[in-house]
């Protein structure tokens, strides 16, 4: 009488289930019996088609034509000039709020946001009035005077003209021209609403609203966009709003004319900051080293870094107004007219204690009193004509015309210094 073992038995059992993991392949090996002729079946084709995700691509937009760098309709690829074009896709891909953000995205710019100075840029080592800033291809003064920080969302695109742009735009243009397209009326959009909602750091809230298409026949169209960011600041009491509104009717009275009407309106109330006041070192408890240091051993103290010293009732907002009828009439194959009758109107405040000083005897910050005031009115007319003949058996294109304008710009102004003294950490302000 023989006793199995109980590794004897576990060994036999594990030779029976290696067997019969043989005979079934492991189930691993893939089956190659494919069923008589009868069993198999051709599968028709199948073509799976549909648009793109983007109708173009964002690139560089070489073959979009661009109206900043020349008025005879040329695109960037066939002209001897340096031109970023910022279009609306690229705008929204890379979430540009701003005009300061998407004009930033181009290359070898700059962009900073001064209270007194607002949406100012820096481009080929030159700043300020030496750039020329455009909307829709009209200049309206001084960027110092006129340039103002507004929401992307009724920007069609932004195209930056870098290199000496006077002989188009006039004095000031040696850096180059930032010209802000605003978004227009386009006869194969079909009838639709858009809108964006954003919320951020510091309560920044972002919407925009929009409606364009056909209104009648195919011969009326529309578009209307509206735009609002609202943000409470990183500093005590610098909340700011940027509001715009800008609406169009495109009317093709033939084949040949067309007339496009358009409004546009923008509001903004900016941050109230005007900086903080340096200090002595040995004033400063708490100094934010490398940040700011003088010859004179003074620099910033994070215990007022984040205080406002401006006087609470501060003014700092503009209004600005367009109205625009513009016509196109193609006369022949060969020559086109265009016109532009064009009005502006600004009205832009500044009421605001600007500047701190500490004063080392009283251990207080001196104050002073600033208020300015613009009241702009523009009125003008550009016309023009563009004759396409080859010349020489070349394609050639030929533009004549002439711009009108009259301005009427008052500008009431108040100062006063050391007007009076805050505490630094805790200020009355007034």
């Amino acid at each position: 009488m023989s006793l199995l073992t109980p590794l004897s038995a576990l060994c036999g059992l594990l030779l029976c289930t290696s067997l019969a993991y043989a005979q079934t392949g492991g189930g691993l090996r893939p089956r190659t019996d494919t069923g008589s002729a009868a069993e198999r079946q051709q599968l028709e084709r199948v073509l799976v088609t549909g648009p793109r995700a983007a109708s173009e691509p964002t690139g560089l937009g070489l073959d979009a034509a661009t109206g900043t760098a020349s008025r005879l309709g040329l695109t960037p690829r066939g002209l001897p000039a340096s031109i970023d074009i910022i279009g609306r896709e690229a705008i929204e891909e890379r979430g540009h709020r701003t005009n300061l953000e998407a004009i930033e995205s181009g290359v070898g710019i700059t962009a900073a946001n001064p209270p007194g100075d607002p949406s100012t840029f820096s481009l080929r080592g030159f700043t300020d009035n030496q750039i020329t800033h455009l909307t829709d291809g009209i200049r309206v003064g001084p960027a110092t005077m006129t340039s103002r920080q507004m929401n992307t969302w009724n920007l069609e695109r932004v195209e930056i003209l870098k290199g000496p742009a006077s002989v188009l735009y006039g004095e000031g243009a040696i850096a180059g021209a930032l010209n802000y397209v605003i978004r227009r009326p386009k006869r194969e959009d079909p009838l639709h609403v858009d809108g964006l909602l954003s919320y951020g750091s510091f309560n920044t809230l972002n919407l925009g609203v929009g409606s364009g298409g056909p209104l009648y026949a195919n011969t009326l169209f529309y578009r209307v966009d509206f735009s609002q960011q609202t943000s409470s600041g990183f500093i005590d009491d610098t909340s700011s709003t940027y509001r715009s509104l800008t609406s169009a009717l495109l009317f093709d009275v033939t084949k040949q004319l067309s007339l496009e009407l358009s409004f546009d309106f923008q509001h903004d109330d900016l941050s109230p900051y005007w900086g903080t006041p340096l200090v002595p070192r040995s004033f400063a408890t708490r100094p934010l080293s490398g940040v700011v240091e003088t010859r004179d051993g003074r620099t910033i103290d994070s215990r007022m870094d984040r205080v406002n010293y401006n006087v609470t009732d501060h003014v700092m907002y503009a209004d600005n107004y367009w109205g625009r009828l513009k016509a196109n009439w193609q006369v022949t194959p060969a020559l086109k007219v265009r016109n532009e009758l064009y009005y502006y109107h600004a009205d832009r405040r500044w009421e605001n204690a600007e500047t701190y000083t500490f004063n080392p005897t009283t251990l207080r910050v001196d104050r002073d009193r600033f208020f300015v005031g613009h009241d702009q009115d523009i009125i003008g007319n550009r016309s023009d004509a563009l004759l396409t003949l080859p010349l020489f058996g070349l394609p050639n294109r030929f533009l004549f015309g002439f711009d009108i304008s009259h301005l009427d710009f008052n500008r009431p102004a108040f100062f006063q210094g050391d007007v009076d003294s805050v505490d630094p950490f805790q200020p009355v302000r007034g």
